[in-house]
């Protein structure tokens, strides 16, 4: 269950993370100026909205994939400590005990 958290976050993140490995830096007062350099309200207030959009949905997703990865880890915990409680062998709850 842990896993399908992470995974399902990973198709979130790639809807903005595909406009923004694709953006090319602009030259602003001539300094390269990369899309996350500046805030989504920067680009919004300098007309390029589409770069506004995908800084404020990444960041959003980045959020929200912290949050289900800390889900993920913790029912993965609960997970080795079920399977460690079921331990037949030794050897099996010290290698379950690693795992944690």
């Amino acid at each position: 269950l842990g896993y399908s958290f992470n995974l399902l976050m990973a198709v979130f993140v790639e809807a903005p993370w595909a406009i923004i490995r694709t953006a090319k830096p602009l030259v602003i007062g001539g300094y390269d100026v990369g899309i996350l350099d500046k805030s989504a309200a920067y680009w919004k207030a300098r007309g390029n909205a589409v770069w506004g959009d995908a800084i404020r949905g990444f960041r959003g997703s980045m959020v929200a994939m912290g949050g289900f990865g800390i889900v993920a880890a913790t029912l993965e915990v609960f997970d080795v400590l079920d399977d460690s409680a079921g331990a037949k062998t030794s050897k099996e709850k010290n290698w379950l005990d690693l795992k944690i």
